[in-house]
């Protein structure tokens, strides 16, 4: 593996090997070209995890990473995994009153979220659901009824009208109702779209979320004409047209007793998948790996939105069609491929390196980074030997003229800024750093396992997450001159003697925007099963729920003694409270009930 040290020196400086030009060799942007055109073809419908196309995808970097004469790990190559790719309804779904049976799916519809049960209990309606209390908007459907026990039917929507357009927008979707309706002590409840409804369907779709939360209670859609035979007893007989007029005009709620005791049954199946993570080691060592080996993660997700629809992540979700994703992220998977060949075959002119490279096609990450987090959970070598991780995420879009190559993770490691402004000396790339090491991909599961991170990516475009996503708007020059300097730039981090110390930079959990008035400062976990509560994954350090003690593994369970049992509830919970007030968080940490007293 030994060549003179001139050789060495000059390619860890600047790669000059196959840089002299700015260039990867000549067949490296046509072997890139190909690589996006295959991942990115309608013969793979979007690449959704657990579909054929997946398998195919998964199948064909598997193949180039055994051809490149890398070490394929797991089995074969693949970390086999199972995730939750969509709903289905069971066959335990009936809706019956006075000897009228309804008709599944005609009349009725389990909703996404609902939870299975069966329920006999007297219908009420309740307007809006709303209870809102606030300077601008003072609407409470629960002030004249008790739903507890009973049936609550929900208009969908809310009251809203010209200037008044948003002042009911974070309380009139459905979880949030159900959610009200379940603290009022209701058994159940069933949503119903007004004429007035922006909705095309009057029954919802059941359609995955990508949430595997329910609401705690059984909650069904239906149709307007059933909804009027379950009123048809009421005082007044009123229907739905009429209650959705006068709450609209007269800026009143609406509640009442219907008089009819319901049963219905509720059963909604997940549909589990197996998936897989992609694999693969290159030894720079020039020994076997053992106990003293360090190790750099390169990584990308493969996988993308399928055909697209309805609680997808499209952004045009009335569009089903092949989301093809060339850049997000075929092209963060080609640049992965490519610097796997590169290296590998770089491997008979350089000394054995300080650490070893795996390389890794991550699955899953369009549902909640789940792909990565698997791999951390249960990584093929020691974590703690795990010296960075470098994520591509959409680099197809470069054009240096127009915008600057982003890195993210920069403050994650004290020696990063200096590697990479040194890299670049031979490239004049415009760059822009980002310190935080979060950003929304596959390197903030590592990030909130402290391992330091860097994460490229060259900026979002109109047809992010959209059918338009195709091959022929990729870059590939552009893409070429990202990965000859990423190449530098994991040159200096195989060879350099930077320990990488992890530093904090920037919060270990998303942001939620504008939306809440507080924050505990965690990252939630979207993706346990079987948890009745909201996982904690990470603990920003110095933030609130670090200076109340809360831990990384804990259950949050309720919030000033209104119960959390979801992802939802958690947000729900928290829009009600403000800056400066305190707040008893109930915790369950292993195994036992822990309360902590939270100042916000």
């Amino acid at each position: 593996m030994k060549k003179s040290l001139l050789i060495i020196v000059q390619f860890i400086l600047g790669i000059t090997v196959f840089c002299q030009d700015k260039e990867l060799p000549a067949n490296s942007l046509q072997d890139i070209k190909e690589y996006i055109t295959f991942l990115a073809s309608d013969s793979l419908k979007g690449r959704f995890p657990g579909s054929p196309g997946d398998k195919a995808a998964a199948e064909y970097i598997r193949d180039h990473f055994r051809d490149a004469g890398l070490t394929l790990l797991y089995k074969n190559g693949f970390q086999y995994f199972e995730v939750t790719a969509g709903i289905t309804s069971g066959k335990n779904n009936s809706l019956s009153f006075n000897g009228y049976n309804a008709l599944f799916d005609k009349e009725f519809r389990p909703m996404n979220f609902t939870s299975n049960a069966t329920v006999e209990a007297p219908v009420v309606f309740a307007g809006y659901g709303f209870q809102i209390e606030t300077d601008s908007v003072k609407w409470n459907d629960y002030k004249y009824i008790d739903v507890t026990g009973k049936w609550v039917i929900i208009l969908r929507g809310s009251p809203e009208t010209g200037k008044d357009r948003n002042i009911f927008e974070q309380d009139k979707d459905e979880k949030t109702k159900a959610l009200i309706a379940k603290d009022k002590g209701a058994a159940g409840v069933m949503f119903v779209s007004g004429l007035k409804t922006k909705e095309k369907e009057e029954l919802m779709p059941l359609r995955f979320d990508q949430s595997k939360a329910t609401a705690g209670l059984p909650v069904i859609s239906i149709t307007r004409s059933l909804s009027d035979k379950l009123m048809k007893k009421a005082p007044g007989k009123k229907n739905i047209e009429f209650l959705e007029n006068s709450m609209i005009f007269g800026k009143q709620p609406a509640s009442f007793d219907a008089h009819v005791i319901m049963k219905a049954c509720t059963e909604v199946l997940p549909v589990k998948a197996t998936t897989e993570n992609v694999v693969a080691l290159l030894n720079t060592e020039d020994r076997e790996p053992g106990t003293d080996s360090e190790y750099i993660i390169v990584g990308a997700h493969f996988d993308h939105l399928g055909m697209g629809g309805k609680y997808s992540n499209s952004r045009k979700p009335d569009t089903v069609a092949v989301h093809n994703g060339a850049d997000d992220n075929a092209s963060g998977v080609a640049g992965v491929m490519e610097l796997a060949k590169k290296i590998a075959s770089l491997d008979s002119i350089l000394p054995p390196a300080k650490r070893n490279i795996i390389f890794v096609a991550f699955s899953s990450e369009e549902l909640g980074l789940l792909g990565s987090k698997h791999f951390i959970a249960n990584p093929p070598v020691d974590k703690n030997k795990i010296r960075v991780m470098i994520n591509f995420d959409m680099l197809g879009r470069y054009r240096p003229e127009e915008k600057p190559l982003l890195i993210s993770g920069t403050g994650t490691a004290a020696e990063f800024d200096s590697i990479l402004t040194s890299a670049n000396k031979h490239y004049n790339l415009p760059l822009k750093f980002s310190p935080g090491g979060q950003e929304g991909s596959d390197q903030a599961a590592f990030f909130s396992e402290n391992i330091p991170v860097l994460f490229f990516n060259t900026g979002m475009h109109e047809q992010y997450h959209t059918p338009e996503d195709d091959v022929d708007l990729i870059n590939f020059e552009g893409e070429t001159e990202v990965l000859n300097y990423a190449a530098t730039v994991l040159i200096k981090l195989l060879y350099g003697n930077h320990m990488l110390s992890f530093q904090e930079s920037g919060e270990k959990h998303q942001s939620s925007g504008g939306r809440f008035k507080v924050t505990l400062g965690i990252m939630p976990d979207y993706s346990s099963d079987n948890v009745n509560g909201l996982k904690v994954d990470d603990v920003r350090k110095g933030g609130t729920a670090d200076k109340a003690g809360i831990k990384k593994g804990d259950i949050i369970i309720s919030i000033n003694g209104k119960s959390i049992s979801n992802i939802y509830d958690y947000m729900n919970r928290l829009k009600i409270l403000e800056p400066g007030n305190p707040a008893k968080v109930d915790l369950m940490r292993n195994g036992e009930k822990v309360t902590v007293d939270v100042q916000l």
